[in-house]
């Protein structure tokens, strides 16, 4: 199942709160409003109310739900929210599965050293199959689903390609901060 989320930060103004800025990546409810028709879409995700305004979260949080923050539907984008089941570092992918379904997927290793391949797999064999959409995104989610990374594929020299946002599960870093999202991913 693909979820509708923003594809760029949006700001907008909203009660007494003044300008609010919701992060890209973040979800509507498609659910509701899923007929194409709508113009807009209201969010289903308010954890970034938490992040961004700690001080005024409890109440903006629910003022945001009460009075439904609408999201104008040429804001959205399309994506697939995966999860990490297991690596096959003999042949340098990550297997994934989407958190609400059975389709698996697999991130491989590119040509290119900063690049990274997302696949769909066969369901037989998991082999690499077809690439993911360059308009959609693949969001990363932990064992909570809560959104850990994002890439995009972007279509480079008539490969399918996307920027290399964190390492694959065989791969060892010193860097705490990368360790401390690679745990997360993986479940180390």
């Amino acid at each position: 199942m693909l979820y509708r989320v923003l594809k760029e930060d949006y700001k907008f103004e909203f009660i007494h709160y003044g300008i609010l800025e919701v992060p890209k990546g973040t979800a509507v409810d498609y659910k509701v409003a899923g007929d194409h028709e709508f113009a807009y879409f209201p969010l289903s995700e308010y954890d970034w109310i938490d992040e961004k305004y700690p001080d005024q979260s409890k109440e903006l949080k629910a003022d945001a739900i009460r009075n439904k923050i609408m999201i104008p539907k040429e804001q959205l984008t399309l994506t697939v929210r995966v999860r990490f089941i297991y690596d096959n570092s003999g042949y340098c992918r990550d297997i994934y599965k989407a958190i609400n379904g059975e389709h698996k997927y697999c991130r491989m290793e590119s040509r290119s050293d900063d690049r990274v391949e997302w696949l769909t797999v066969t369901p037989d064999w998991e082999e690499p199959n077809c690439p993911l959409r360059t308009d959609m995104l693949i969001q990363v989610v932990d064992e909570n689903g809560k959104v850990i990374i994002t890439e995009q594929q972007e279509k480079i020299d008539g490969e399918y390609r996307s920027e290399k946002r964190y390492p694959f599960s065989w791969e060892k870093t010193v860097d705490l901060e990368i360790h401390e999202l690679i745990s997360k991913i993986y479940g180390l």
